[in-house]
């Protein structure tokens, strides 16, 4: 997973060189709360947080590639979208996997846990 966010990372980057939007410099203030959050739990508390944050995190970004790769006008941002819509439902299908395994969803797919 680490591998595929690092290069989808770094197209999005090409991409948005290519149409001169400059992308982000660091995290944003809700991964950095996150990071907060997640550094301060540790065994299933921290696994389960994790997990939940994913699962959110996923499903937000597939939506919004799908999105944008609907909506674009520019075959580059949409090519890219498209490529990073693929990427993103396949980790999607992978976490959601991980949450049934973890008892964090119900039989319908959704969570059945939050992040407190």
């Amino acid at each position: 997973m680490v591998a595929d966010h690092t290069k989808l990372g770094d197209q999005m980057k090409t991409v948005a060189a290519q149409i001169g939007v400059k992308p982000p410099a660091g995290r944003s203030m809700k991964d950095k709360e996150l990071y907060a959050k997640l550094q301060g739990l540790s065994g299933k508390q921290f696994d389960d947080a994790y997990i939940v944050a994913m699962v959110k995190d996923h499903k937000k970004d597939a939506d919004d590639f799908k999105s944008e790769a609907q909506q674009s006008q520019n075959p580059a941002v949409q090519q890219a979208a498209q490529q990073g819509s693929q990427v993103i439902d396949q980790h999607l299908q992978m976490i959601d996997q991980i949450a049934e395994s973890h008892n964090l969803m119900n039989s319908k797919g959704k969570l059945t846990a939050s992040l407190k």
